[in-house]
């Protein structure tokens, strides 16, 4: 199967004072219809119900109910009619305003209702700034993919780019002390490249996390996700010197100077590790400021680790879109809290998928969720929680 052949959609939404529309273009022909899927007066109260589920404040029982009627019964009126979706491979969806974080992925739009994230290939992108940006830095289209060769059946295709061959994996269980269970993860996402390396996350050899993220083609972290009340604070949770080192600086007249490279914002108190030993986190505000990637894909295995939060200007803030800002062209990560279970077989396959199979990604993560959803019934909240973001190739 080749890249070229796929169809690709957007979804462009736009909220109103009174109504909300979205606009869905084909790329193929360049055919744009846009829709008014509902007033505003109906829908914005319908996804603040989602907020309990999203945030973690409500049972497992209530999220389950909550994802259950938002994926079969009114989530569909986020959506066009599921008959101009029909014809697309994949869709890239441009969220706007309270549509930002709304897992649309999980609703269910076939008639034989299937969720939309097991039917095609999903990617969701901030703006339409950042879906551009994410393509034009994207090294597998380079040379162009309309001959792009994929398989979904067997792995080692013909014609395919060059697959990324250094991984940086870091895992730290900072809460639970389950350091083992992360690190197995992290050295199977690792193995599907050649050259992948595995960092524990504790110890007091320290790690430049900024300079792994420059240097390496993908970088995943298995860690706990911290979503603050004020989006710039949240973080990702790492052990004990396990976000920091030590950063030389040129400094005129004298050369090139060590200094030490201290947190830029202070462990959380309102977390509890596991040995009562304070961690360190890396942040939104962090990131933004002192960090730059060129990873083709960064995968943020943790809670809430692609949540976040409208800040004025209307503009969505979170640790996935974050990365996305700094260079990276592709972010998988959690909407709301990650069963570790679930995700020890659905990333490795999903890297494997993309790896040797040379799936693009967004389909690589569909193949991998129905590969998961085959295999056992899950409720919705433990596969829809993976979510990708930038460029879906």
């Amino acid at each position: 199967m080749r890249v070229g052949d796929l169809s690709v959609g957007i979804l462009a939404f736009f909220v109103g004072q009174r109504n909300l529309y979205v606009a869905l273009c084909d790329t193929g022909t360049g055919r744009t219809s846009t829709f008014r899927v509902g007033a505003c007066s109906d829908l914005i109260p319908r996804i603040e119900l989602l907020s309990p589920a999203l945030a973690g404040t409500s049972s497992e029982a209530q999220t389950e109910d909550i994802f259950h009627r938002f994926s079969t019964e009114w989530g569909r009126h986020l959506l066009p009619p599921a008959g101009s979706l029909a014809c697309f491979d994949v869709l890239v969806l441009l969220p706007h305003s309270v549509m930002h974080g709304v897992p649309l992925h999980a609703v269910c739009v076939e008639q034989q209702c299937a969720p939309l994230g097991l039917m095609r290939g999903v990617v969701y992108v901030p703006s339409g700034t950042d879906a551009s940006r994410c393509a034009s830095r994207n090294p597998a289209r380079k040379r162009g993919v309309s001959s792009w060769e994929f398989s979904l059946s067997k792995p080692n295709p013909r014609l395919a780019p060059r697959k990324p061959s250094r991984c940086f994996a870091v895992a730290s269980d900072v809460i639970h002390g389950d350091n083992q269970r992360y690190e197995r993860l992290a050295t199977s996402i690792a193995a599907c490249f050649d050259n992948g390396v595995v960092w524990p996350g504790r110890g007091r050899d320290g790690l430049n996390v900024s300079l792994i993220a420059q240097s390496f083609d993908s970088l995943c972290v298995v860690c706990h996700g911290y979503d603050a009340a004020t989006p710039a604070k949240s973080g990702l949770l790492l052990g004990p010197s396990g976000g920091y080192g030590h950063r030389k600086i040129l400094l005129p007249g004298f050369g090139w100077c060590g200094f030490a490279d201290l947190p830029f914002g202070s462990f959380p108190a309102t977390v509890t590790t596991h040995n009562d030993e304070q961690g360190e986190i890396v942040t939104v505000e962090e990131l933004r400021l002192l960090f730059e990637t060129h990873a083709e894909l960064v995968a943020l295995i943790g809670c809430s680790t692609a949540a976040g939060s409208l800040i004025r200007g209307g503009e969505y803030v979170s640790l996935a879109s974050q990365w996305l800002g700094i260079g990276a062209v592709s972010v998988l990560g959690g909407a709301w809290a990650v069963d570790v279970r679930v995700a020890e077989s659905v990333v490795p396959t999903f890297f494997e998928r993309w790896l040797e199979w040379r799936q693009p990604k967004a389909i690589a993560l569909r193949e991998a969720l129905r590969e998961e959803v085959t295999k056992r019934a899950l409720p919705i909240s433990h596969w829809a929680v993976f979510t990708l973001l930038g460029d879906w190739v």
